[in-house]
């Protein structure tokens, strides 16, 4: 499980988006075909939003594995 935490907002959002290239590319890399882009919401517009509409727990212990990588500000914490 890994957590950043930083008092700027689009910090977080830049170092989030950055994992997802990430991820993607170590994808790519394993043999997996890239995927063509689906419409609607990418797996980043979907962890901020279910971070802006409060879908996360309110207790650190009720975290999921589903919820990490997590980046949050410190609002958030």
């Amino acid at each position: 499980r890994q957590m950043f935490v930083t008092q700027s907002r689009t910090l977080a959002r830049r170092v989030r988006s950055y994992c997802v290239q990430l991820r993607q590319t170590q994808a790519n890399e394993v043999g997996t075909a890239p995927r063509e882009k689906a419409p609607g919401l990418s797996l980043l517009d979907m962890d901020e939003t279910a971070e802006e509409e409060g879908a996360l727990p309110s207790k650190f212990s009720e975290l999921q594995d589903s919820h990490f990588p997590l980046f949050l500000t410190y609002d958030q914490v």
